[in-house]
């Protein structure tokens, strides 16, 4: 263990430690420090430089209540948005259904304009039928 202090150095052992941490004494173990000496200074314009980051790092901040309140409506927009998303889901739910019965009324459509093409062509079959019996008619009355 080393106590240094300036250009100062002293090689010591545990017990000495807080001896020197008192006088001012930096400790180092390994080459890594462990211990502040006390009574250290800095200059002012350090002091006014750190002072003056504090200052603008509290500008910055946002005090608990600050924060608390927009938690607050954060959780209420997303209880919204929940309760909105659900409701959208219903609603594509029953689009879907809606959709499945106007595709079942379109092919029912489609069936039953079939059934009357058949039917148009087969009336107008018995139409011909009947335009050629009635030349018949008049032929024999003749």
């Amino acid at each position: 263990m080393v106590a240094v202090k300036g250009n100062i150095e002293y090689s010591i052992n545990a017990s000495e430690k807080e001896a020197y941490i008192k006088n001012g004494f930096d400790i180092y173990e390994n080459g890594k420090k462990i211990a502040d000496g006390e009574h250290k200074t800095v200059s002012y314009a350090e002091y006014k430089k750190v002072k003056n980051a504090l200052e603008e790092l509290k500008k910055t901040q946002f005090n608990k209540e600050e924060v608390d309140k927009l938690l607050d409506t954060l959780k209420a927009k997303d209880e919204e948005l929940t309760e909105v998303g659900t409701k959208l889901e219903a609603k594509e739910k029953e689009f879907a259904e809606v959709k499945e019965q106007l595709k079942a009324k379109d092919e029912e459509l489609t069936e039953v304009g079939t059934k009357l093409e058949a039917k148009e062509k087969e009336f107008a079959e018995v139409k011909e039928q009947l335009k050629a019996k009635d030349e018949e008619i008049k032929k024999l009355k003749k």
